[in-house]
């Protein structure tokens, strides 16, 4: 399996991206720095990743415009072959999640045939690995909060605000 990594800042902070000959495995605000984003592959993967940047141009014009306020379309292949059967039904389903919507944890489940399972899909979309490419902030919990992200609550607002989902 080639395993590849890159990584660039923003205005958001420094995003780490990975991909398999698949599509894009890991898109990531959470790693405090290279190191540890690459040993969390290694460990993932069970293979070294090769830092390279040809993939950056691409990815960081669609996150920029995406941080201008820029409807995207994350149009990458994705890789989610390592996740459980729920995991990949849950983070698909979310793909769905239009731009300036949200949905909560419970509907989440619902949409994927497990009516009473919000918190399975909680910790699913928990170990989502491809922030903005599957919305995770744009889930929240049965009351409206803002509950549950990596990255940190004030970046979940910030980019439910961007989307225009909140306005408060």
């Amino acid at each position: 399996m080639d395993l590849i990594y890159t990584y660039f800042d923003t205005p958001l902070g420094t995003f780490y991206a990975a991909f398999t000959r698949r599509g894009i495995c890991e898109l990531s605000l959470s790693c405090p720095d290279e190191r540890e984003f690459v040993a969390r592959l290694e460990k993932r993967f069970g293979v070294e990743p090769v830092q390279d940047d040809s993939l950056v141009r691409p990815l960081l014009r669609m996150i920029s415009d995406y941080l201008r306020g820029v409807q995207v379309a994350w149009n990458f292949d994705i890789d989610i072959s390592a996740a459980t059967e729920l995991q990949q039904a849950v983070w698909k389903e979310a793909r769905k999640i239009p731009y300036g919507a949200t949905v909560s944890y419970g509907e989440l489940a619902r949409r994927v045939g497990r009516p009473r399972a919000a918190r399975a899909v909680g910790a699913a979309m928990g170990a989502n690995p491809l922030l903005l490419v599957v919305p995770c902030h744009r889930v929240l919990g049965a009351d409206g909060s803002l509950t549950g992200f990596g990255c940190g609550l004030d970046v979940k607002e910030k980019l439910l605000r961007l989307e225009g989902a909140i306005t408060r």
